[in-house]
């Protein structure tokens, strides 16, 4: 898909079942060590499977840069009010932070979501991620 020029060349694209064991980890270590999602129990790879099957099967682009930080989409609701309205979401492994991934897949997703006929995109974060909010600013 694209390349970012964020420390050696990374390459974009969407997620395959070969990359769930990487983002499971990932995942799991935002659940255990943050709030950067709602969940409280760790995932497993049954539930991954199931998850990615579920996205494709929904039409929700879900992208990967080399297996070290994953986003996707989901829908916020199943209320009218919401339709053609997606979550997303954004897990970059600790170590791989600051480098400009998180851009770059966002900067990707982004005309993936528009090109599916998603006119609106909601993010969510609570108080103990207020470093992330001038990371969101500076995208919109």
């Amino acid at each position: 898909m694209a390349t970012s020029s964020a420390g050696p060349a990374v390459v974009i694209r969407p997620m395959i079942a070969d990359d769930l064991p990487v983002a499971m980890v990932i995942l799991n270590g935002a659940i255990l060590t943050s709030t950067a999602t709602f969940r409280t129990d760790p995932v497993d790879l049954a539930e991954r499977r199931e998850w990615l099957v579920g996205l494709a099967k929904d039409n929700y682009p879900c992208f990967v840069a080399e297996s070290i930080e994953f986003s996707n989409r989901e829908s916020e609701t199943t209320a009218k009010g919401y339709i053609n309205t997606v979550e997303i979401s954004l897990y970059i492994q600790e170590g791989f932070r600051g480098r400009g991934l998180g851009t770059k897949l966002i900067n990707d997703i982004l005309p993936e979501a528009r090109k599916r006929g998603y006119r609106t995109i909601l993010g969510e974060f609570d108080s103990s991620a207020l470093q992330a909010l001038p990371f969101y600013h500076a995208l919109f």
